[in-house]
């Protein structure tokens, strides 16, 4: 195992808490499980990045004119 990846936490929020296979689990690459883990957080916690606002375009805009 990769100790610069916590393989032992992840399955056991992959398979424990996201439902996922241990199949998928083990064919999935890091990034997709990152993935699958930053999905489910967003979804449970219902906390999402918020789109820029129609002031903050036309100040940036402003900022930096093409």
């Amino acid at each position: 195992m990769n100790p610069t990846f916590p393989t032992s936490r992840y399955m056991e929020i992959c398979l424990g808490m996201i439902g996922m296979r241990p199949t998928d689990f083990w064919n999935s690459s890091p990034i997709e499980i990152y993935k699958a883990i930053e999905g489910f957080v967003e979804f449970n916690t219902g906390k999402k990045d918020n789109p820029m606002s129609r002031d903050e375009l036309e100040d940036l805009m402003e900022l930096y004119p093409d």
